[in-house]
């Protein structure tokens, strides 16, 4: 096959690019009581949370709770039966360290039965005041971080590795430990204050303070891959006070005092330096942080220290994230997992105080196809009249979902009456072109603006592929899962076929959560549709199809090298998305020379595929049938879906590649948060011009920084010069 190629040159110039940020539902997890009110404080990696209740005799001695989805709230009981437990701190197994106060603070450990082994044995003089409490335990070896500075594994020494002693009288406190307590970080007294440190077994104690900023920090927190969570103070007037371990006090509503601020950073273990930095603004505490950056607390505000999520470069009021009228009042935030589950303390409807978990809300259940309620089922799909919404709406039904995480109040229905004049192709859902989708909130006035971004398998493993789907969902909620179609006349499911989609949202034990926008069709009923997994859905396309020569296959590998969908709130963060109609492929360069695209030509002409633009997409629309096995689409050549984040100033160089004879048309927009139109620009030819290569010139001019918005770009000039 020859191949001809083309090169465009897109030259952008302005304003830096910032996070972009959005308001998600979340739904709260009453996790019970035993005795009065509870308090949650940890949260492990699987799930497993702590804390202590209070007793309902009014006794005032606190007890401590392991807790998780599946077993519920267990009551781990009093120290020695007499004294108070609070769990502190609690490994991926569920087993619970805590402190207790029969003369000073003893550092405990539970045996999950209510039975507690008391550590200070393994302390200094047998003073367990000395260790403190408990602040991190590794499942996997037992070893225990305790909160001045030692670390102890069972059938070891006590390891005193924070150096107390070594540093001339002066205190270190550990606050969080990670990686098998391999990394921790908390602050110790220097000659010139209180300074943020983190160890390590390979480097030791190191110095962060000085990629921080004021004359005091404290490092609180600190998630398995890194991500610091930090608090500075700088002195006003006269020195200040002094700092207190951390405890830095917040005057309500501001007054005099020190500048109290929060930084979330990676840190290089060998030299302290710090990367990927993110500050907050005035904090009033930094309680958690996990593997995205994302970290619990408070802010300081005029209403004195708000319970606060920080995510994203934003930071959110923990009860704007609850669905109105929950009717829950959360007043704090202790801890937060990289699968998203934040745990605290909050009041029910009732007015109860109660442990709880956070965590991103199911989307609501839709269907394409349901007769008995759905007055969508029989319309258009997309505006082709000779399909049906009920036969191919998978995908329109399946965005809608995602979108009503974002708070829109949209139907299938609805979604695909205002998608229907946006497509280019009747009847073809463009992910190009569905994140037009972001004006359905601005001009319906509902919801958060969001952008559709997308994300390409590679786990070798089953177990590799359920974390992918875990760590997406984690991070941005709800995603669009394409699975192979079966076919009557091949006898197998195979993307050849065709794809359906489905939305997977949350996983738990092991197991992927999805909501099947078929389901009316499976036969389930609502509990069953519910709580379906991605394994039961497997199993029952399956079963409906014994014979099938090609089944689903239970080790997930049909998703290796595909495409998941999520959706992603637009703030102010700019893209170049659209769609390529043709039998063409292409690559976009940008201004640092990062690639995405298809390369037919590449590696002797078995091409080679390029995604070395953060968060960018590219590919080809799948076939889409009918349940009848129909095939919809019928271009020869599907359109290719592109989107092009973290936007750059400079040259963006589309290099296009003829794959066979025949008109191409190019057609995108710059997308920010006023909007998105994907005809904004279009450009037409024919391949057959491309011998020899040719090159477009498209030259933008940018608006001023200050709007912070690439969405007026002004067309300056279009030359195509042709390539000797």
């Amino acid at each position: 096959m020859s191949i001809r190629v083309m090169t465009m040159v897109l030259i952008l110039a302005g304003s830096e690019v910032s996070l972009g940020a959005g308001a998600r539902v979340y739904e709260v997890v009453d996790m019970g009581s035993f005795a009065g009110g509870t308090v949650a404080t940890r949260i492990s990696e699987t799930g497993y949370a702590t804390g202590f209740a209070w007793p309902g005799d009014l006794s005032g001695y606190r007890r401590a709770f392991s807790w998780s989805t599946s077993g519920g709230m267990v009551d781990l009981g009093r120290f020695q039966g007499l004294y108070t437990s609070i769990g502190t701190a609690i490994d991926d197994n569920g087993r619970v360290a805590a402190m207790s106060f029969p003369a000073g603070t003893v550092p405990i450990l539970s045996d999950g039965a209510g039975g507690w082994t008391d550590l200070s044995a393994v302390a200094p003089n047998g003073e367990g005041w000395r260790l403190g409490a408990p602040v991190g335990i590794d499942a996997a070896s037992g070893r225990i971080t305790f909160e001045r500075g030692y670390t102890w594994t069972p059938g070891e020494s006590l390891a005193e590795e924070l150096g107390v002693s070594s540093r001339g009288g002066g205190f270190n406190v550990a606050n969080s430990a990670a990686m098998a307590g391999e990394m921790i970080v908390g602050s110790g007294y220097t000659d010139t204050g209180e300074h943020a440190y983190m160890w390590t077994p390979n480097h030791g104690v190191v110095d962060v303070h000085a990629g921080l900023g004021g004359d005091h920090s404290v490092a609180t927190a600190v998630s398995q891959n890194g991500y610091g969570a930090f608090i500075t103070e700088r002195d006003i007037g006269g020195g200040g006070p002094q700092p207190t371990r951390g405890d830095f006090e917040i005057p309500p509503g501001g007054g005099s005092g020190p500048s109290i601020r929060g930084v979330l950073a990676k840190v290089d273990p060998l030299t302290g330096a710090v990367s990927d930095r993110i500050n907050l603004g005035s904090v009033g505490e930094l309680t958690g942080v996990n593997d995205f950056g994302h970290a619990t607390g408070k802010r300081s505000s005029a209403r004195g220290n708000v319970p606060t999520l920080f995510r994203d470069g934003r930071r959110y009021d923990a009860n704007s994230l609850l669905a109105a009228g929950s009717g829950w009042s959360i007043t704090e935030l202790s801890d937060i997992n990289s699968c998203g589950q934040i745990v605290g303390t909050g009041y029910s409807p009732e007015g109860d105080q109660r442990a709880v978990m956070l965590r991103l809300a199911a989307p609501p259940m839709q269907v394409q196809d349901d007769n008995r309620t759905n007055v969508w089922t029989n319309d258009a799909y997309l505006g082709d009249s000779s399909t049906s919404f009920g036969d191919a709406g998978c995908f329109v039904t399946s965005t809608s979902m995602l979108l009503n995480t974002f708070g829109h109040s949209v139907t299938p229905g609805d979604l695909n009456a205002f998608l229907t004049p946006h497509m280019t192709t009747q009847g073809i859902l463009s992910y190009g072109e569905v994140p037009s989708v972001a004006n359905y909130g601005q001009e319906m006035g509902e919801g958060v603006p969001v952008n559709f971004r997308s994300h390409n398998f590679t786990g070798a493993t089953r177990e590799a592929l359920v974390a992918e789907v875990k760590r997406l969902t984690a991070e941005h909620g709800p995603i669009v899962l394409r699975v192979p179609y079966y076919s009557a006349t091949t006898n197998t499911f195979d993307y050849a076929n065709g794809t359906h989609a489905i939305v997977a949202y949350r996983v738990e034990n092991g197991e992927i959560l999805v909501r099947n926008p078929g389901s009316y069709h499976s036969g389930l009923d609502e509990t069953e549709i519910d709580t379906l997994t991605l394994d039961q859905y497997i199993a029952y396309e399956n079963g409906r199809r014994p014979g099938a020569t090609q089944p689903i296959d239970a080790d997930l590998s049909w998703l290796r090298d595909r495409w998941a969908t999520y959706a992603e709130a637009s703030g102010e963060d700019d893209a170049i998305q659209g769609t390529m109609h043709s039998p063409v492929e292409f690559v976009i360069t940008d201004p640092q020379g990062r690639r995405l695209g298809f390369d037919p030509t590449a590696n002797g002409g078995t091409g080679e595929m390029y995604n070395e633009i953060p968060d960018s997409f590219y590919g080809r629309i799948d076939a889409v049938r009918s349940p009848d096995g129909t095939l919809i689409d019928t271009e020869a050549y599907l359109p290719v879906d592109f989107y092009v984040a973290d936007l750059l100033d400079g040259d963006y160089t589309f290099t296009l590649f003829a794959l066979d004879e025949g008109e191409w048309t190019l057609n995108f927009g710059i997308s920010d948060i006023e909007g998105f139109d994907p005809q904004q620009f279009v450009f037409q030819g024919d391949a057959s011009d491309l011998v020899g290569g040719a090159s477009y010139s498209i030259t933008y001019e940018v608006p001023a920084p200050a709007t912070g918005s690439l969405a007026g770009l002004a067309l300056l000039a279009l030359r195509r010069r042709r390539r000797s």
